[in-house]
């Protein structure tokens, strides 16, 4: 039975593009500045950095932060994508599973959220280009939109400029799904990171 979503793997690719600068680990942790073990523990899949963690060494990379996910896949027009074939991100709170943003040209990132019980509980509000869609699937979701509240139950929606600060959390004692759709989308690094990078 296959697995309904692949998490990339970062470890592995970080692997690879030290390899590819016959750069020892020794040597990017001097540069990146964190120490040897942790990186060897990302290497080895034996931790997941966080997003701070990503961009220390991205930077000593000069390399963007989405150098590290996997988008070598041709993109076209049309976006199909397997239940087994979705990307998912999991940090702290939770997991992003990538609905197909990845596959096409076009500016739209439909994403799958996953929010664990009272989930994202520093408010940290954040502002990025273009507008956000959320539909709530189970759960409860609430958004802070310029210091007013929005509570999203089963089947609400929301949706605003997202130039607008904003924050989202998940306050209730059960885990909350729910459909998030950002447009337009130049980049993982630019909303999806950015959101995953206020916790």
């Amino acid at each position: 039975m296959k697995n309904s979503s692949q998490t990339i793997d970062i470890g592995k690719s970080l692997r690879n593009i030290r390899g590819t600068r016959n750069l020892s680990i020794r040597s990017l942790s001097e540069l990146c500045g964190l120490a040897v073990n942790t990186l060897s523990l990302i290497e080895n899949g034996k931790t997941s950095p966080s997003v701070k963690t990503l961009s220390k060494i991205a930077n000593a990379l000069e390399l963007p932060i989405t150098a590290f996910f996997d988008s070598s896949a041709a993109r076209s027009d049309i976006g199909f994508t397997e239940k087994s074939a979705r990307i998912s991100i999991e940090y702290d709170y939770g997991k992003y599973i990538d609905l197909g943003s990845q596959k096409t040209s076009h500016p739209i990132g439909p994403f799958l959220i996953h929010l664990s019980a009272k989930g994202n509980t520093e408010i940290k509000l954040i502002t990025h280009p273009g507008y956000e869609f959320a539909f709530c699937l189970t759960g409860s979701l609430e958004y802070l939109i310029q210091n007013k509240s929005y509570r999203l139950e089963y089947r609400d929606s929301l949706l605003f400029d997202a130039t607008i600060p904003h924050y989202w959390h998940n306050p209730s004692e059960l885990p909350t799904h729910f459909l998030l759709i950002f447009y337009p989308i130049k980049s993982i690094e630019s909303t999806l990171l950015h959101h995953i990078s206020k916790i």
